[in-house]
């Protein structure tokens, strides 16, 4: 299975060295203690229409017109990961089983649109699972 990892420049010589680390941080997407890598199987940066719409309605004092979910400096990584390893989940699937106190709504379509193309790799993804794709 192919999936894309977007990072700044100044981190890919580091990860191919030493591989995709899982976040060492609080992330209220995982809750506390919860470390992991996010993936995608967007190949690019651009919101989807639908996404665009729902946020725009729920939110027209943050919306932009940015048609963008990450700044322009940013690289893609192509990440190679058997489709059975087990540590590779859906993040949405995943986050309906996993519940904590003030996670993410999964019934929040917003949540639901906007996440529904990322997963979650709970442990490090080698540098030999790894290649720069393009400057994205």
């Amino acid at each position: 299975m192919i999936l894309y990892h977007f990072t700044a420049p100044t981190n890919v010589e580091s990860i191919l060295r030493q591989g995709l680390m899982p976040a060492q941080r609080f992330d209220s997407a995982l809750g506390y203690g919860r470390n992991a890598v996010w993936l995608t199987t967007k190949p690019t940066r651009e919101i989807s229409e639908r996404h665009k719409v729902l946020w725009r309605e729920r939110r027209p004092d943050l919306y932009s017109d940015s048609q963008e979910w990450l700044p322009a400096a940013t690289v893609r990584l192509s990440v190679r990961i058997p489709s059975h390893d087990r540590k590779l989940v859906q993040y949405v699937p995943w986050l309906r089983k996993h519940p904590w106190e003030d996670c993410p709504d999964i019934d929040d379509e917003i949540v639901r649109v906007g996440m529904k193309d990322f997963w979650i790799y709970f442990g490090v993804i080698t540098p030999d699972r790894l290649s720069v794709e393009e400057s994205a």
